[in-house]
């Protein structure tokens, strides 16, 4: 499964990189950690 292009990634209007795959949104810091679930609850 590696490589399968199903995961989309954007900038939102912030600047900040979001990360969509399989219908779970993530947003991500810069260096590619997810901060917070799709519903905005922060992940340690």
């Amino acid at each position: 499964m590696d490589g399968s292009p199903d995961g989309h990634e954007w900038r939102d209007e912030n600047g900040a990189l979001v990360y969509l795959r399989g219908g779970e949104g993530f947003w991500l810091a810069p260096d590619g950690r997810r901060v917070f679930d799709p519903v905005g609850n922060p992940i340690e």
